[in-house]
């Protein structure tokens, strides 16, 4: 079988695995389709990790990713969920007869039982083991897709946001959705607005209730708000029932309507 080897180093090696996101700058994942067999080779530690599975979704999936530097990229899913089997340069090299020092990109062929002798569960030992703590931000994601089509053109997770949406552009209230904010934490909101002043407002819906990722989730952006002073209109399942009231007595506690 084909099986596909990207590339990182020590400090893109974290992003890959927490994100399930390898880039990059070649074109050559055209060739990556979905469910192919990928592993991860850091060039500077001279470690490979395995095994993850193409989803089949490639292209520029995150412009800010990997500084921007890898902008072809392919989502996987780690094959095995007991965590992420390192391996040496070496023992790949033995067994595919194919030098990692050749011209990249680096596509190696090996059969079903040699792949098992690297990576499988036998292979596994407590020190050759890698546990990655997943990134929220992409688990939410990846769970919840951009799938509600609004009037604006804005394509939103759930029918809760479609609404917040659907309002502002009613009431013709200029509106961003998945802004990446000017802090150093990376994160995206849900809307950004403009106050009478011309100054950010920013939206969060909290539309899931009892999912403790999501919670997680949640906590973290709240207290990222928290940390930088930033205004936040904060929505709840509850205000979607009587969004009209619960928009215009939060926009105009924030300035943004009189």
């Amino acid at each position: 079988m084909n099986i596909f080897i990207f590339l990182c180093n020590q400090r893109t090696e974290n992003e890959c695995m927490r994100k399930n996101l390898f880039g990059i700058r070649g074109s050559w994942i055209n060739e990556v389709q979905a469910d192919a067999v990928c592993l991860l080779y850091n060039f500077q530690s001279q470690v490979v990790y395995g095994i993850w599975r193409a989803t089949g979704a490639k292209g520029v999936l995150e412009e800010t990713a990997f500084d921007g530097l890898a902008p072809n990229q392919v989502r996987v899913n780690l094959v095995s969920e007991n965590g992420i089997v390192r391996v040496t340069k070496s023992e790949i090299e033995k067994l595919s007869g194919r030098s990692f020092s050749r011209p990249y990109p680096i596509k190696i062929e090996l059969e079903e039982k040699e792949l098992q002798e690297l990576f499988g569960d036998g292979a596994k030992t407590a020190s050759n083991i890698v546990h990655v703590q997943p990134d929220l931000e992409e688990d939410f994601r990846q769970r919840f897709p951009r799938e509600f089509h609004c009037d604006d053109g804005h394509d939103v997770r759930s029918q809760g946001e479609t609404m917040i949406d659907n309002w502002l552009f009613k009431h013709n209230i200029c509106h961003g959705y998945e802004v990446l904010m000017d802090v150093p934490e990376r994160m995206y909101c849900d809307f950004v607005v403009s106050n009478v002043k011309r100054q950010p407002v920013y939206i969060e819906y909290w539309g899931l209730e009892g999912d403790e990722k999501y919670l997680e989730r949640k906590e973290k952006k709240r207290g990222i708000y928290s940390r930088h002073k930033l205004p936040l209109v904060e929505l709840i399942p509850v205000d979607i029932k009587n969004l009209d009231f619960a928009m215009r007595a939060k926009l105009k506690t924030a300035k943004v309507i009189n």
